[in-house]
């Protein structure tokens, strides 16, 4: 895992700012949504970062290093985009064994493509090619290659914006169950703002190249810039205790006169619902904190 840090990084193209005296530091192993709207750097911050683009002033730190000394090729880290780049002459299994270089031990990296072919649901897929696959199929074989050299930064350029929403969160499990299982920081651009706020340790906002704020999801519910309100839309949402009961797999939440039923677990890996799988066959009544939005409402009687 690789700790991050900018320092009053500006990057330029054609004398026009792209990120304007960005500075903020990202822990090892932190989990970090970028987020704000089209045009406002995001891709740029993650290209930067990469080692892609140059910063025009300013310095980037890894791990306490300039950066400015590390090449790309040495940087360990992984990138996943929204055009999966699989090479379409390739079989899967070719995809991700094009990762290996020439460093690497042959008996370790057999270890790592067959656990990550297993756990990936890879297995059918190896012979084929890339457009046989679904949109689902192949960011999932983008993923295993991404991984497979054991990155300590994985950064993510919206590569789940082709999907429809339910590949989508299952891609994105992927990620974060990777995350878990192999240890790295995380970078993930994103749409989402769901997605942002219910994975995510902190959210890094931009606006016009301009870090407007980075922050928990309740600390900027609680001391959001207004911009950032409104951007995530935290003056729909609350944050609210309540019970959770489930049953086999299903997940019912109640907080003060809502309720409602979370996706089966097979569909979802909310926290209720990863918790679900660790619990007793029957369970009622465990204390939870929801974060809800408003999609609609209407004005009643004071009472």
């Amino acid at each position: 895992m690789t700790s991050i840090e900018l320092k009053s990084l500006t990057k330029k193209f054609q004398r026009q700012p792209a990120l304007s005296d960005i500075s903020f530091r990202v822990i090892a192993g932190e989990r970090v949504a970028i987020v704000g709207p089209s045009g406002s750097g995001k891709s740029t911050l993650l290209r930067v970062i990469a080692g892609l683009e140059s910063p025009t002033s300013g310095t980037l730190w890894l791990d306490g290093q300039d950066a400015q000394q590390v090449p790309p090729h040495e940087r360990n880290m992984g990138m996943l985009f929204q055009n999966n780049s699989l090479y379409p002459h390739l079989t899967v299994e070719e995809n991700i064994h094009f990762a290996k270089s020439k460093k690497t031990n042959t008996s370790d990296w057999k270890l790592l493509f067959d656990e990550l072919v297993s756990w990936l649901e890879l297995s059918s897929l190896l012979q084929r090619m890339p457009d046989q696959l679904s949109g689902g199929e192949q960011q999932r074989v983008a993923l295993a290659r991404a991984l497979i050299r054991r990155p300590q930064t994985l950064l993510l350029d919206e590569p789940l914006t082709h999907l429809d929403r339910r590949l989508s969160r299952r891609v994105q499990d992927n990620i974060l169950a990777a995350q878990q299982r192999y240890k790295f920081t995380l970078l993930y651009v994103t749409h989402d703002i769901e997605a942002a706020l219910s994975f995510a340790d902190r959210i890094l906002v931009l606006c016009q190249g301009k870090l407007v704020q980075i922050d928990t999801a309740d600390g900027l519910a609680r001391q959001g810039d207004p911009f950032v309100c409104e951007y995530l839309e935290l003056d729909r949402q609350c944050v609210s205790h309540g019970v959770a009961s489930w049953e086999a797999n299903k997940v019912n939440v109640t907080v003060p006169n809502i309720q409602f039923e979370l996706a089966t677990l097979s569909e979802s890996k909310s926290p209720i619902s990863r918790a679900a799988e660790h619990a007793p066959e029957a369970s009622h009544n465990q204390p939870v904190t929801c974060r809800v939005k408003l999609l609609d409402w209407k004005e009643t009687a004071a009472s």
